[in-house]
């Protein structure tokens, strides 16, 4: 959803630069959550012995 910014700042650009970080970690929480409740996670474990595999090979 866009965010209404007021233009006094928009003349601040480190404000505008860390409202966007924060909401691009929303967005990431958002996929991040639905993938959780759709099940298209996998354990951590698996993830990291597959990492480990992907670095020796």
């Amino acid at each position: 959803m866009p965010k209404i910014i007021p233009i006094k700042e928009l003349k601040d650009m480190a404000k505008v630069s860390e409202i966007c970080r924060k909401e691009r970690i929303y967005k990431d929480l958002e996929v991040a959550e639905s993938d959780i409740l759709a099940g298209r996670t996998k354990p951590a474990g698996l993830v990291l012995k597959e990492l480990q595999r992907k670095t020796v090979e």
